[in-house]
């Protein structure tokens, strides 16, 4: 029943968590390729750029999220972590890393 739904929603965690790294070191990359562009921004105006890009990225994957957290079934579920998983080529993300089949952590969510 439901907490089969939602122990299925459980599953998306690590691929939303490698998500959200993706999103951030993309995020950031770009920041870092315009840098040349805010050399006059001071702090304060640099600060402002860093948290409107972090809420557009936020704002983008509002819908996944939500999505994730409806009320469907199991199967429906599932789908949706395995398309999240291969349209972005994600390796799953735990508390304590990325870990795959047989293979040691070798990334963290905040290095």
């Amino acid at each position: 029943g439901k907490f089969k739904v939602w122990q299925a929603s459980q599953g998306a965690v690590p691929y939303l968590a490698a998500l959200q790294v993706m999103a951030e070191n993309v995020r950031k990359m770009e920041t870092d390729n315009l840098s040349h562009k805010l050399k006059g921004l001071d702090e304060r105006e640099r600060a402002a750029v860093d948290k409107l890009t972090r809420h557009i990225v936020d704002q983008i994957f509002r819908p996944i999220y939500y999505s994730m957290k409806e009320d469907e079934a199991m199967e429906a579920k599932k789908d949706k972590i395995w398309a999240l998983k291969s349209m972005f080529k994600l390796d799953p993300v735990y508390k304590r890393g990325i870990l795959t089949e047989g293979s040691k952590p070798k990334a963290q969510l905040n290095p």
